[in-house]
């Protein structure tokens, strides 16, 4: 072969292998400057993560994923959402972002059991959920709606469902008689013929309550008569069809933020000393405002409510919510007195979400009493303060517990008004 042939196959060869090289550089240094992003979406059953790459010293693109019945809230640099992330911030090194959401829709389940397939209800959270008709089951009469499934405490309908629930039905065998109880709605204009549910009981035992519902208004109890008159007493041993009138109280909502707050001043911390704020974290307020900041001992919310009458049942509702640190409100740390007389009511469980989140845990209804005592005329409701605990175990300038307040509702027999400080809005917290 000749010399100048050679030369040329190894001078190609030289070339080829400085291009193979070169181009593995390339991509090498190409690998080098590239970091991961990865998208944790941090429940149970969630989607696979997704892995994005990205320049080094580029920013990760906020991606906004979406989750049936949860909002979604931001990323967070850690599974427990305490702290959210930056997008502005440059990414230097490989990185994992964890989705936060807030539940906003609960499930709640009406497990059958040996009665039938499960049934399923949803609820926003911080509602209430309706109780269904009565189910059936062949040889067998319904006994009630039961918390647990071992069926030893029966479920409040009345209470706040703030999470997904399960709740169980309870069935006897017919071993005799059948009394049949039939409830009427009792109000004008009631659908399926004022009926609002049958039940049965074996003859001589006791029946279930029925938990009716109706928008605006307040079950107070049920009755033998259409006048509500005679009360009927759900421990009484039944051996005879009986017919149920239910006793409607209407409500009236007073929105906290228009209360007259003249001289009123609450924390220190930023933005304190404005008590009336605007819904920024999608707390759900009804009126889009709320009273906040109120962690000041003895700092006293005031509603004055005039009623047409004079009444002792009235039933007495608050929405509440907390800041950034869970609560539990006694009756001797938020004091509510009604014309200078001091509720007694259970305690009140409050949950927040980790301090930074973009959104605030919604307001939950709070039934404080059903014997609401009411003068003929004007009535002063007070909500007060009255500790001195720091919620956030020391750190901060708060220097007392309270909740962010809604609205009070009063469901009553007697008409109620009040004279609203609407102006009041134009000094809110933006």
């Amino acid at each position: 072969m000749k010399k100048s042939i050679v030369k040329k196959i190894v001078t190609a060869a030289i070339l080829a292998a400085i291009v193979l090289s070169m181009m593995l550089v390339s991509a090498c240094g190409s690998k080098g400057n590239t970091v991961k992003v990865t998208y944790d979406y941090n429940y149970a059953g969630a989607p696979e993560a997704e892995v994005a790459e990205i320049v080094k010293g580029d920013v990760a693109e906020e991606k906004t994923p979406t989750r049936d019945r949860y909002k979604f809230d931001g990323w967070f640099t850690s599974a427990d959402c305490e702290e959210e992330f930056d997008f502005e911030v440059a990414i230097e090194e490989d990185v994992t972002l964890y989705a936060g959401w807030t539940q906003t829709v609960a499930l709640v389940t009406f497990d059958l059991g040996e009665g039938g397939e499960p049934v399923e209800s949803r609820v926003d959270i911080g509602g209430t959920v309706a109780q269904p008709v009565n189910p059936t089951y062949d040889g067998h009469i319904f006994a009630g709606w039961y918390a647990d499934e071992k069926l030893t405490e029966e479920f409040d309908f009345t209470k706040a469902v703030n999470g997904d629930t399960t709740v169980y039905a309870k069935w006897e065998e017919v071993t005799g008689d059948i009394v049949t109880i039939t409830y009427m709605w009792n109000y004008g204009g009631a659908p399926n013929n004022g009926v609002a549910n049958t039940a049965q009981v074996i003859s001589g035992r006791k029946p279930t309550y029925y938990s009716a519902t109706r928008d605006g208004w307040y079950l107070e109890g049920w009755y033998t008569d259409a006048e509500c008159k005679n009360e009927f007493d759900f421990d009484e041993r039944l051996n005879e069809n009986v017919t149920l009138y239910a006793r409607w109280l209407e409500g009236e909502k007073f929105e906290a933020e228009y209360v007259d707050i003249t001289g009123l001043n609450g924390s220190g911390y930023s933005g304190g000393g404005q008590l009336i704020q605007k819904d920024n974290y999608e707390m759900n307020a009804s009126n889009g405002y709320y009273l906040g900041d109120l962690f000041v001992p003895n700092l006293t919310i005031t509603f004055n409510i005039e009623s047409d009458a004079a009444v002792g049942d009235a039933v007495l509702v608050l929405s509440l919510t907390a800041d950034y640190a869970d609560m539990t409100l006694t009756d001797e740390m938020f004091t509510i007195k009604v014309n200078g007389t001091a509720l007694s009511f259970s305690d009140i469980k409050l949950a927040s979400k980790p301090y930074g989140s973009a959104t605030k845990q919604p307001f939950v209804e709070v039934t404080i009493t059903k014997d609401l005592q009411l003068i003929d005329g004007w009535n002063k409701i007070e909500l007060i303060v009255s500790n001195n605990i720091n919620p956030n175990e020391g750190s901060g300038t708060m220097k007392a517990t309270a909740p962010y307040i809604d609205y009070m509702t009063i469901y009553s027999s007697s008409a109620l008004s009040w004279d609203p400080v609407e102006e009041n809005i134009d000094k809110a917290l933006s």
